[in-house]
């Protein structure tokens, strides 16, 4: 996970052209997206921690919080700042998840280097140029934000009720639902960053506070409400799972780019490639109106210059299925 964090790093800093000006300070004062903000108080509380076993000549103990660690940064952390990577323009959001992608990566290569001496190594002379990690001196631990630690846990608690009663109603996640029902102490309280991450999640239009509605019987609810010792604020109020023909059609939409994605990397493209795209709904009318209600958003989640929704003679070729409906793809570089 360490080095698929550094591929990710690498590839789209390549393609933006980001270059390291040799500053390997903290930089929690000018981050303003609170993912920013949270993943480098965890970095900073797992320094302290790991520095705290080892002090006690505790090595099993001072690795645990390191591989928990990389868990949080790789599948929380990057997941949700990929499109900040993906935006076209260079603004201050993308170039502060660069610089903190990049300052986390350095000073995990320095905590992790007496446990992996030769990947820390590789990791820090690539990311720095500086001769050699274990050169360094042992980090100093920066500030870490407690108040965001709590409410990102809470967060994401409550996203792992909602996809369990998705799950539960079966429902796919890819099918957008109207709205997500939170305890109104919580109103306020998150930004509004956390609620679009909550409300992607959880494939939400809106997200709701309210004081009543609440069900004590949901066997889901019962089982995962007491989950790591929050505060019982943090809780799922209740999920709106009525699905009317408009978000029948988004959920298609997301199918289809799903598909087209798939197709762009059997064709062998680059992230950054734009494409000539063809998307024909054999027999599918319900399907091919999705296509044409949504075509803007598929063109622009697919980097496609143009959408043709007749066959077009296009190098790559691939059939899918969405939701027992045949598309034919094709597509080509523009």
């Amino acid at each position: 996970m360490v080095w698929n964090m550094y591929d990710f790093f690498t590839l789209y800093a390549s393609v933006d052209g980001w270059e390291f000006k040799g500053d390997l300070a903290d930089p929690s004062t000018d981050c303003q997206n609170p993912l920013d903000i949270w993943v480098i108080s965890r970095l900073h509380q797992t320094m302290q921690e790991v520095d705290k076993q080892m002090q006690a000549y505790d090595m099993p103990n001072a690795t645990k919080p390191l591989l928990e660690f990389i868990e949080d940064a790789s599948n929380w952390y990057v997941r949700r700042s990929r499109k900040r990577f993906w935006k076209s323009e260079d603004d201050g959001d993308k170039a502060n998840a660069y610089r903190t992608l990049h300052y986390v990566l350095t000073q995990l290569a320095k905590v992790l280097a007496p446990f992996t001496p030769f990947l820390s190594e590789e990791l820090y002379r690539n990311l720095t140029g500086e001769e050699s990690v274990h050169l360094v001196d042992w980090p100093e631990v920066g500030h870490v934000n407690e108040l965001l630690l709590q409410d990102m846990a809470g967060l994401r608690h409550m996203i792992t009720i909602g996809l369990s009663m998705r799950a539960e109603a079966k429902i796919k996640v890819r099918q957008p639902l109207q709205s997500v029902a939170l305890d109104s102490g919580l109103d306020n309280r998150f930004t509004d960053e956390m609620l679009e991450i909550l409300k992607e999640e959880l494939n939400v239009k809106e997200v709701l506070f309210a004081d009543d509605g609440f069900d004590p019987g949901k066997t889901i609810q019962e089982n995962v409400e007491e989950l790591s010792g929050l505060p019982n604020f943090y809780r799922v109020k209740g999920l709106d799972t009525a699905i009317t023909p408009g978000l029948k059609n988004e959920g298609l939409m997301r199918e289809v780019i799903r598909q087209v994605q798939s197709a762009r990397k059997a064709a062998d493209l680059q992230v950054d490639d734009r494409i000539n795209l063809s998307l024909s709904a054999v027999e599918a009318p319900e399907l091919e109106a999705a296509i044409k209600e949504h075509s803007d958003t598929i063109k622009a989640e697919t980097l496609a210059v143009g959408l043709h929704t007749s066959p077009e003679s296009y190098k790559h070729k691939q059939d899918a299925k969405v939701e027992g409906q045949l598309l034919q793809i094709a597509l080509e570089k523009a």
